[in-house]
């Protein structure tokens, strides 16, 4: 596991088993991944292009069931539009062969995007809630399998592009247009949620309700420390902080506040539950018969005749209240949510 997850497991003195089966699964896969694009002649060569992973294996989450949610980025207009094909089939028989699930049927993943359309397109009407997605999950949860400095110099120019307006003046603190933007695109996928709920497109109600409750919030959550670490230690929030912010998994960028907390028995209570409900859930979606289970359950009437769901949707109702635990009531973070979380 992370370091930080790492120091917070001893703190604790709670192991977290399933989260370090994932990580090191994921980590296997990764380096599985990474070899075999490296070696195939149909891509080792096309510098114009990255391939990046998103969703579970980029948190270091992994379980048999994961997505293998990637994307092709064009960093330069591409000499020959063959390399694109040959590019995609290069990463899909990695998925083949590693024995990934494919896409999901939305189109926001399995497709060729371009970088530059990531960093210029911020807000206004051409921010579409696909261009939204992807340039937040850049940051949250991505993690490159070929052309790694090409990936990395992305990540370091979008984090640039919310910090333009700090050059002459460095931002020392939270910056706002970043975390605003971190902020709407949480909003969308809950609004997104119920609008595919209301056109019934999505068939797997169950298991996308449970993620949305806590991987997803889990994901959130870390990412809001992250842009509130410049403000608790007093730094000036510059590419470098953040670049080193998003390296981190999600769960690790939580759990970097223990240093600021040791002393506030609640927010170290606090931070145990959402930990234990990370680790269970983890090791639940590794279950094959429980992904299969909830992913039959259609509408919360049936979730209210499922023990399994109900049990799941408790910890959910936990994980809230743990999280509203350490983000309004802690010394470090409590000033800074109600002030940058709710107007």
């Amino acid at each position: 596991m992370h370091e930080d997850i790492e120091q917070l497991s001893k703190a604790l003195g709670q192991e977290f088993p399933n989260l370090k089966a994932a990580f090191e699964r994921t980590i296997k896969h990764i380096d599985l991944a990474r070899e075999q694009l490296e070696h195939d002649e149909r891509i080792k060569a096309l510098d114009t292009l990255s391939v990046a992973v998103f969703g579970s294996i980029a948190r270091q989450e992994m379980t048999e069931g994961s997505d293998f949610d990637y994307l092709i980025l064009t960093h330069e207009i591409v000499d020959d539009p063959q390399h694109i094909k040959d590019c995609r089939a290069a990463v899909e028989d990695v998925r083949t062969k590693l024995n990934f699930k494919p896409p999901g049927t939305t189109g926001t993943f399995g497709r060729v995007a371009s970088a530059a359309d990531i960093i210029d397109r911020i807000g206004l009407e051409e921010d579409t809630d696909r261009t939204l997605t992807r340039r937040i999950l850049l940051l949250e949860e991505s993690v490159a399998l070929h052309n790694l400095p090409k990936h990395a110099k992305l990540v370091e120019r979008l984090i640039d592009r919310y910090l333009l307006d700090y050059q002459s003046r460095p931002k020392t603190g939270v910056p706002r247009f970043l975390l605003n933007d971190v902020v709407r695109y949480w909003r969308t996928i809950t609004v997104d949620y119920q609008a595919k709920k209301w056109d019934e497109l999505d068939e797997t109600w169950g298991l996308r309700y449970l993620k949305l409750l806590v991987s997803r919030k889990l994901t959130f959550a870390g990412t809001v420390v992250s842009l509130l670490i410049p403000a608790i230690t007093q730094q000036v929030a510059s590419n470098d902080l953040l670049v080193k912010q998003f390296a981190m998994p999600p769960l690790a960028r939580l759990a970097q506040i223990l240093p600021f907390v040791q002393g506030e028995a609640n927010v170290m209570e606090g931070l145990k539950q959402i930990f234990v409900i990370a680790d269970g859930f983890v090791g639940r979606l590794d279950d094959g018969k429980f992904r299969s289970h909830v992913k039959q359950v259609m509408s919360l009437k049936q979730s209210e005749e499922s023990p399994v769901f109900q049990e799941v949707k408790t910890n959910a109702d936990t994980l809230q209240s743990a999280l509203e635990t350490v983000f309004f009531d802690s010394k470090c973070l409590g000033a800074l949510s109600r002030k940058y979380l709710s107007f």
